[in-house]
């Protein structure tokens, strides 16, 4: 098995809303001949032998909470200006 970035392919999205620059980069040409861009999603998974799509984690540092996408690195640098508040290295 390879593991590589997750797209999702045939479907009609219209794109990012009131993000064209995401867009852009998000959607790109389609290798699977279906007509429609494929979305890289931000996922890494592996085809496995049954044909089923196993997800093994994200990409970058997003995690969704209550349906919005958050960059773990913004919560990161809110809290690192607080005062009383230093980045421990274990």
């Amino acid at each position: 098995m390879v593991a590589g970035e997750s797209h999702i392919a045939g479907m009609a999205w219209r794109g990012l809303p009131n993000r064209p620059d995401l867009t852009a980069e998000r959607f790109i040409p389609t290798r699977l001949g279906s007509g429609e861009p494929d979305v890289q999603d931000g996922g890494s998974g592996t085809l496995c032998e049954t044909a089923n799509i196993e997800f093994l984690g994200r990409i970058d540092y997003q995690v969704k909470i209550r349906g919005f996408r958050i960059e773990l690195g913004e919560i990161e640098r809110t809290l690192l200006r607080c005062d009383g508040v230093a980045r421990q290295r274990y």
